[in-house]
């Protein structure tokens, strides 16, 4: 895998907080929309007078079942809405806790594509940010059985912690350098940031620190989806077709 650092100048403070800072310290809370539950949805409410960012593909663990957030949206302060969601864990349909906590994995990238594909057509057929459910959950079953990954149910969180120490392991290899905001990712020689299809930037550096960690996971995770063979070296003409 190589790493390209896309760089900028340092802006200053976010003037919101990521999901994951905002679950962690209290700022946001995310529960089922009632106590029977909708596969497809979540509440989150925002308690904070800052905006709050949640991003596609990150996961949300608990409640009833783990689901993931079908696309990016950043939520006004001190507001309640109602989240559009998939099931990351088929084997559950039942209380682990009232609320979700953060579940610090996302997507893999493979899966992340076709996910952003199916939100993508769901919204030209003006039916929301809906993704194809049965979809995930045979990718999810297909990358355990290739990865020997068992889960009890069936839940992408466990194909990370199959794999923690290998990953960690890996992902000491890579660091960023000042003023980095994001990245294009190349696994094989062919582009692939996030895992959607165009490179990874935040406004500000220190959003990147939060969420590289997870991403060199995951894109780690997804290569376990690449056939082995002769490695090729990503050319620029293949980074230059990463941006629209």
């Amino acid at each position: 895998m190589t790493i390209f650092p896309l760089l900028a100048p340092d802006a200053g403070e976010p003037d919101y907080f990521t999901l994951e800072e905002a679950l962690n310290q209290a700022f946001a809370g995310a529960t089922e929309i009632s106590h029977g539950g909708s596969v497809p949805d979540l509440k989150l409410i925002n308690k904070s007078v800052n905006k709050l960012l949640a991003e596609d593909g990150e996961e949300l663990v608990g409640a009833k079942q783990n689901r993931i957030v079908n696309a990016t949206f950043l939520i006004a302060g001190q507001t309640e809405v109602i989240i559009p969601v998939s099931c990351v864990e088929q084997g559950r349909w039942a209380y682990r806790s009232q609320k979700f906590a953060y579940g610090e994995k996302v997507m893999p990238p493979s899966m992340r594509r076709e996910h952003q594909k199916v939100v993508a057509m769901s919204l030209d057929e003006r039916i929301g940010y809906r993704s194809n459910q049965a979809l995930i959950l045979n990718e999810l079953a297909m990358k355990s059985e290739r990865m020997a990954a068992h889960s009890a149910t069936g839940a992408m969180a466990d194909l990370f912690e199959g794999q923690k120490d290998r990953l960690g392991e890996y992902l000491k290899a890579f660091r960023l350098v000042d003023c980095q905001v994001g990245a294009v990712f190349a696994i094989n020689g062919v582009c692939n940031q996030w895992g959607g299809g165009r490179p990874g930037v935040f406004r500000l550096p220190a959003d990147l620190q939060q969420v590289f960690p997870k991403t060199g996971a995951k894109l780690r995770l997804g290569c376990a989806g690449f056939a082995s063979g002769a490695r090729q070296k990503p050319g620029i003409q293949r980074i230059c077709k990463a941006f629209p």
